[in-house]
């Protein structure tokens, strides 16, 4: 079963990316499984435009401008090409050093 997962964009600078998950040190990834939606809170007054990488390295989802106070839309359903653990890395394409991960987990049935 699919989870929903809250990432919030918090405003220092650079902005930072902390899971909104009870237990979650902020600047740890958010850890999630296959097939899950993270969502991005934007706490902050900037607007922000998130890229996530795929595995070959190139940006292979985007999401809309973030306005501040607002959030992300659409939310991106987490990926990987195989079935190991693996990590997904993501950044802002409007702040350079603005950077986040997902850890991807997978779960024996």
């Amino acid at each position: 079963m699919s989870q929903t997962w809250s990432v919030i964009i918090n405003g220092k600078d650079p902005a930072t990316f902390d899971p909104d998950v009870y237990g979650t040190d902020p600047g740890q990834p958010l850890i999630a499984e296959i097939g899950d939606l993270v969502c991005w809170n934007n706490q902050t007054s900037d607007v922000h435009q998130l890229e996530v990488m795929g595995s070959d390295g190139k940006v292979s989802f985007t999401t809309k401008e973030i306005e501040a106070f607002k959030p992300s839309s659409p939310g991106y359903v987490t990926q990987t090409t195989d079935e190991s653990d693996g990590t997904i890395s993501y950044s802002c394409s409007k702040h350079a050093g603005e950077n986040g991960k997902i850890t991807i987990v997978v779960v024996a049935p």
